[in-house]
């Protein structure tokens, strides 16, 4: 009977690998589990499930074993909702425990295949052929991300999913979906750069057109107000806070809604000490979400003039993505973060007249323009800026007012007055997480019932929202960090190259491409990388210091390129003691490489992760959004990413196991048959065109040579403050 208890605990840990440890406890291979303790799991699951147990006052295998084992068929057996309640229950007693061992692919992949003790169900339901539930979990990672951590899961159209390319189609995307939008547009960035009056124009025709039209901007205060109060005879005071002011002024805060985070917890004794350029590093909003009337965009890049010309980024734009929920999810997200937000005001009284549109110098700035036909039409990017400059911004002084917390507001700086209170300051960083939480599990709750109601079709997109709110609790990439090389090493063992072999091997040469334009990779993403390098293919790109977007900069700043090259040179230290650099690896399909991008009056922003199954295949997975995976989006900043997975190229390329029931006539279909197939997933095929452009200025390969030029010898002075303040990098 221990062996049944044994092999249901090993067949649920696949599915569910943040249970882990409940199983250490029921299968009494913990030395450091009583058998007190272990018979209070026995009596919380007998009780979920309706069954007495066994005896509850004696301390002996005899006593606890029935039980234990009626709890583990239990889990194995019962109902999804049921196995999710019981676990729940389950999961907070393995956390006080070092939980056990982790056992070997084989191990594990032998135990499964041999128990004699399973009952025959056990063996039906893990055919991948007969269980949607295990197929989902072994080869999709959304899936597997999305009921491990308990996320919400959005599904879209292949032909609703666009990736852009280039500075200017950003741009022109997004003021297009200002100028078509009757509904609401929502804009939750950094900051807005102070001469964007193009954008500004934008909004304010489309708000004279449109009266039903609201606009809700979510912006950093740090950055938004970092010029200081607004002084109309001093041009360097003009801000992004000056420049919304006017728009504020002339439709009011019900119309247009601009918000401004700022950091719990940052006293304004700090801030005047460092000032407001270096305290940015406590903590920032970061999240990029651009939406209007159901369409949204993701990207890593701000609304400024170096993101619409030369500063390398990645967007991916989703037309109907309110009809799958992906954009009032988004909303609710933006939403939520304003409650606990300054609300802008602007101190000069409203015009009548000011209200009406304005004529623009050229109608292509405010017309409903699509990404190719406008690029075509805009010319080259000296063009676009004569046109930009022809837009004059109009800034106006403002006032930044808290409508929460009244305690806080002593540490506030002085610009910010009082307002409505409705939250206390104690409570705000918890009752923000509470309200998060809370948010997510209710999403994951109507997508697991909009999925389980319409099932799941092999050529559409999941997408997975991964939100890290670290200074409100909310770690949601920090999980999926966790998550990842797991459910790559069962891709491994269960493709059909590892089968047949004694010892797993990687899924025909998985490949993982992450880049980064600030390479300051966390602890968790660092030792997620170099695992993952002991059996898999990663490739890093990196951008070089001409490439920092602080190259050339003055003040303190400057020093920020070569800092970043320091913490470069200690990655790639690191990966050589570890013996996992790819020139150490040759002949196989392993080890970590890096890469530095450079290309002649551009930088670089781009940010994310593309994941494949081989060298000869389009990536399939995707993570794309603010984060840079450095130590302040792990800790300190607010950032959105998206999980995006081609579930047809998936199906695919995965073999049979991880076919759905739809795909499974593709094992007699002729070669030509399943290339056709594979050259219409337009998402896989976008994604690999996407890394292609960005690995063509990648030329630089990273060795001891490289940081041996002169050009990168860094100061020790940068060496010992970066090490310093490495976490606010």
């Amino acid at each position: 009977m221990l062996g049944t208890t044994d092999l249901c605990g090993q067949l649920f840990r696949l599915r569910n690998p943040s249970y882990r440890g409940a199983f250490c406890w029921l299968c009494e291979q913990c030395p450091r589990t009583g058998p007190s303790q272990r018979r209070s799991i026995v009596s919380a699951g007998s009780a979920r499930s309706g069954q007495s147990g066994g005896k509850q006052g004696v301390g002996t295998r005899s006593d606890y074993a029935p039980a234990q084992n009626q709890l583990g068929s239990r889990l194995y057996l019962a109902a999804e909702s049921e196995r999710q309640a019981l676990c729940t229950e389950l999961q907070p007693y393995p956390l006080r425990l070092r939980p056990r061992p982790r056992p070997s692919h084989r191990q594990l992949c032998t135990s499964a295949s041999t128990s004699t003790h399973a009952p025959s169900s056990l063996h039906h339901l893990s055919s991948a052929a007969s269980s949607h539930s295990a197929q989902a979990h072994s080869d999709s990672l959304a899936r597997h991300v999305s009921q491990s951590a308990r996320l919400p899961l959005f599904r879209s159209k292949q032909e609703d999913v666009r990736l852009l390319c280039t500075p200017q189609q950003f741009y022109n995307e997004v003021l297009g979906m200002i100028s078509s939008a009757k509904e609401e547009v929502t804009l939750a960035s950094l900051y807005l750069g102070s001469n964007e009056g193009e954008i500004v124009e934008a909004l304010r025709t489309a708000l004279t057109l449109n009266p039903r039209l609201r606009v809700t901007f979510l912006l950093d205060y740090q950055r938004s107000t970092r010029e200081g109060r607004y002084v109309s005879s001093d041009a360097r005071s003009q801000s992004a806070a000056s420049l919304l002011s006017p728009l504020v002024r002339d439709f009011g805060s019900k119309r247009v809604n601009v918000r401004l985070y700022r950091a719990p917890g940052l006293s304004k004794w700090m801030e005047r000490l460092v000032g407001k350029r270096l305290v940015e590093g406590w903590g920032l909003q970061h999240v990029k979400i651009y939406l209007a009337d159901g369409r949204a965009l993701i990207s890593g890049a701000n609304l400024s003039a170096d993101y619409f010309t030369n500063r390398q980024d990645r967007y991916v734009h989703f037309d109907q993505a309110h009809a799958q929920g992906l954009s009032l999810y988004l909303r609710s997200l933006v939403r939520i973060s304003e409650k606990y937000s300054y609300s802008l005001r602007c101190m000069e009284p409203r015009r009548k007249e000011s209200s009406e549109a304005r004529p623009n110098p050229d109608p292509r700035l405010s017309s409903d323009v699509e990404s190719d036909a406008d690029e075509k039409t805009l010319g080259h990017q000296a063009q676009r800026l004569r046109l930009r400059r022809e837009v004059r911004a109009e800034h106006a002084p403002y006032e930044v007012i808290w409508t929460g917390r009244p305690g806080y507001l002593d540490d506030a700086p002085a610009d910010v007055s009082r307002g409505v209170n409705k939250v206390e300051e104690k409570n705000w960083s918890a009752l923000a997480k509470a309200e998060i939480v809370q948010f997510n599990h209710e999403w994951f709750d109507k997508t697991s019932k909009q999925l389980r109601a319409s099932g799941e079709r092999g050529d559409e997109i999941a997408i997975v929202p991964l939100v890290q709110m670290a200074p409100l609790g909310i770690r949601d990439e920090t999980r999926f960090v966790h998550l990842l090389p797991e459910w790559m090493d069962r891709l491994a063992i269960s493709s059909p190259s590892s089968s047949s072999s004694s010892a797993p091997t990687p899924a025909r040469g998985m490949s993982l491409t992450l880049t980064s334009g600030y390479f300051c990779l966390s602890p968790s993403w660092t030792r997620t990388i170099l695992r993952l390098s002991r059996s898999f293919k990663v490739d890093i790109l990196a951008a070089s210091p001409r490439s920092n977007g602080f190259f050339g900069s003055k003040g303190i700043s400057r020093h920020l390129p070569p800092a970043y090259t320091f913490l470069e040179w200690l990655f790639w230290k690191r990966a050589e003691r570890e013996g996992v650099l790819g020139e150490l690896m040759e002949g196989e399909e392993k080890g970590v490489r890096m890469k530095e991008w450079t290309r002649h009056g551009w930088t670089y922003h781009a940010k994310g992760i593309w994941l494949s199954r081989d060298a000869n295949t389009d990536p399939f997975v995707t993570l794309i959004g603010s984060s840079n995976f450095g130590n302040r989006s792990d800790a300190r900043d607010l950032e959105c990413t998206l999980l995006v997975e081609d579930l047809q190229a998936c199906h695919l390329d995965a073999g049979p196991l991880a076919r759905p029931t739809k795909s499974l006539a593709l094992e007699d279909a002729e070669p030509q048959e399943i290339e056709r197939e594979r050259k219409s997933s337009s998402l896989s095929s976008s994604l690999s065109n996407e890394l292609k452009s960005l690995e063509l200025y990648a030329t630089d390969q990273v060795s001891q040579e490289l940081f041996e030029r002169r050009e990168r010898k860094v100061h020790w002075g940068v060496k010992l403050t970066t090490r310093l303040i490495r976490g606010l990098l």
